[in-house]
């Protein structure tokens, strides 16, 4: 290779490797844009909900491209206790300890929730304090935010106390026809006791598109904050049907905000967005809903967690759900055999995409100085070397550069500073040209 040439390469890869481009963008894996996304000062958590026997190929995914996971069914009432005074902790466990071994938090899922319940749960505060103080003193220091209390408001806004309509959806609470709503606020109080450091979840569905929903729930939360009852958040679940548009995306980041306003964090606890179909134009249709989703979550500051619920779209509860209306199609991120999927590289974008803003710092204006400095002495430093000619080439392909002096940078005196000049002046370095005359 002549000298030239390998002048040029030289100068190429410097500015990939020095300017921050990302070369392998793409290759990324969800877990490392999440802490370059935290080492920018945006605290925020890429996760999954995930079975405590997690097989080998579904743990790597999980522990490649996630920093968080939900216990999907092994820290619920009916799994740990089947019978009043008895707790069986291994399914939670196992996941703690996977968690732990690959430095991940754990977002515990539920406390509080009015169905899937064994028989001996009556409703009664006596019985809520006594498993919330036994399942949050075993867990104790190892979950990074509990779901306190599930899906307490009905779809009109209303508290979910007795049933309304014929949907399941809408069904009783034992905990609201036993307590009336005070139970949602005790709850919260007893959690806060057993572990004062965990993150405390109001958790629900639909409130992210239904309005009256959100609005009832929303004015729960507001009265709770003004009386100091101890909620750090809200999450979302986003059960998604191909329908959702980016205007519904825009409406969801306004109560975000909402939230935010009162002092609120918020999640997305639950994530599972139906595809039109499985073809190529069904599958990007997807990837769209999930893209407007991640940008707008990614855009408030106090929304910390994007988890989808499940790993590969076979293992998604919507595939075969007790309701008929919510069934989806392939509804994840992973397809059946594991490999990513448009709604994958939705999340992706949306992540690079702000770290790429919180990235960008604007190119100070050069301080003047009477002192003469010489062609090629792009940074003023008092030396011509490589790192001018790197300023120039960064400068020329629009990469943020300090400390550039454009009247020092255009060694041909051509009027123009382009790389041209990066390559005379990697030439001078290497001895090629003797002087820069104009």
């Amino acid at each position: 290779m002549g000298k030239k040439r390998k002048v040029i390469s030289v100068i190429v890869l410097a500015v990939l490797l020095l300017g921050g481009l990302s070369v392998t963008a793409s290759a990324q894996s969800l877990k490392s844009l999440s802490k370059q996304l935290r080492d920018l000062g945006r605290e925020f958590y890429i996760g999954a909900a995930v079975p405590s026997n997690l097989g080998g190929s579904d743990q790597n995914i999980v522990t490649t491209e996630f920093d968080i996971m939900t216990c999907e069914n092994d820290m619920k009432i009916g799994t740990i206790s089947p019978n009043r005074g008895q707790y069986n902790y291994s399914g939670g466990d196992r996941v703690v300890n996977l968690a732990r071994q690959n430095n991940m938090l754990v977002h515990g899922h539920a406390f509080v929730w009015h169905k899937y319940n064994p028989g001996w749960v009556d409703g009664t505060k006596s019985m809520m304090e006594e498993y919330i103080t036994a399942v949050g003193n075993h867990f104790k220091g190892q979950i990074w935010g509990w779901d306190v209390v599930n899906e307490a408001f009905h779809r009109d806004g209303t508290f979910r106390i007795n049933a309304i309509g014929s949907n399941g959806q809408d069904g009783a609470s034992v905990f609201g026809q036993r307590q009336g709503k005070q139970y949602i606020e005790d709850a919260f109080k007893i959690a806060h006791r057993v572990d004062p450091n965990a993150r405390l979840i109001y958790n629900d569905y639909s409130i992210s598109t239904l309005d009256a929903k959100f609005n009832g729930m929303y004015t729960a939360m507001k009265d709770y904050m003004q009386r100091g009852i101890p909620i750090t958040g809200v999450g979302f679940q986003m059960h998604l049907n191909p329908d959702f548009t980016e205007a519904m995306a825009r409406s969801f980041g306004e109560k975000l905000q909402k939230l935010a306003d009162i002092g609120l964090e918020s999640y997305i606890t639950e994530m599972d967005g139906g595809a039109p179909n499985t073809s190529t134009s069904g599958l990007e249709a997807q990837g769209d809903i999930y893209y407007w989703i991640t940008k707008v979550a990614l855009d408030q500051p106090m929304f910390k967690v994007l988890q989808v619920w499940g790993i590969r779209d076979s293992q998604n509860w919507r595939i075969n759900p007790d309701a008929p209306e919510d069934k989806a199609v392939a509804p994840l991120i992973f397809n059946d055999n594991g490999q990513k999927k448009p709604a994958y590289y939705g999340i992706q974008r949306a992540m690079q995409e702000k770290i790429e803003e919180l990235s960008e710092t604007p190119t100070p204006t050069p301080v003047p100085t009477a002192e003469p400095f010489d062609l090629g002495d792009c940074n003023h430093d008092n030396a011509i070397n490589i790192v001018d000619a790197l300023l120039i080439a960064q400068n020329y392909v629009s990469l943020p550069v300090q400390n550039f002096y454009q009247e020092s940078a255009d060694v041909n005196c051509n009027g123009a500073v382009d790389i041209v000049d990066a390559l005379l002046i990697a030439q001078y370095y290497v001895n090629l040209v003797p002087a820069f005359q104009c």
